[in-house]
């Protein structure tokens, strides 16, 4: 069942790369989240923790031994990821840039690294 999980976030890493390509930044940010949390989760279960069942970066990051470094970063992505869904008043075409795009791909990049060395 791991394995599903992993080749999931993998899948949406890969398409937040695509999507980056036509500016659709608010997209990049949610399809970050979901590899970073599918691939917490991939980990948790083959680490005999079973499913967690949390959207919370930190907390899934904590219960897989992720270093504290990424805590403050995770936390950010969860907080832009649920403005993605939830916050109708903001304007997505401003508030989610290339900038902050490009720094959570990175991020994502580096954590599904961190696992696939894990897994």
């Amino acid at each position: 069942m791991w394995k599903r999980w992993m080749e999931l976030a993998e899948a949406d890493l890969d398409s937040a790369k695509s999507v980056f390509s036509v500016d659709r930044y608010y997209v990049v940010v949610f399809l970050c989240e979901q590899a970073v949390e599918k691939g917490l989760k991939a980990l948790a279960i083959r680490k005999g923790l079973g499913l967690i069942k949390t959207h919370d970066l930190v907390i899934l990051a904590k219960s897989v031994g992720l270093s504290e470094e990424y805590f403050l970063k995770l936390d950010e992505l969860f907080e832009c990821y649920i403005k993605t869904r939830y916050i109708i008043e903001i304007c997505r075409e401003t508030f989610f840039d290339e900038k902050l795009a490009k720094k959570f791909i990175k991020l994502s990049e580096d954590v599904i690294l961190w696992i696939k060395k894990k897994v």
